[in-house]
């Protein structure tokens, strides 16, 4: 169906199949996870060392970084499906 929406999808050789760009979909979500973690940990570092208590930004920034991180997981994992599929 999808294809009669599209008319006719091309053919591609055996070099374009290959042609992925995988390994820098996981270098960047690999990067983002570092930064991410670093990051936040630098920001409930500076908040006990000064003292400040947490308010409700602080608290909302933890689960916002468990969702970066589970996307990022998604695409490495896609990278993984992907490459075991070629």
């Amino acid at each position: 169906m999808a294809a009669n929406l599209l008319g006719s999808l091309p053919v591609l050789s055996p070099d374009q199949l290959n042609d992925n760009r995988s390994q820098m979909v996981f270098s960047c979500a690999i990067a983002f996870v570092v930064i991410d973690i670093s990051f936040i940990g630098m920001r409930y570092f500076t908040r006990h060392i000064t003292k400040t208590p947490l308010g409700w930004d602080d608290l909302l920034v933890f689960p916002t970084m468990l969702f970066s991180v589970s996307v990022c997981g998604m695409q490495i994992g896609m990278k993984n499906l992907i490459t075991a599929q070629v």
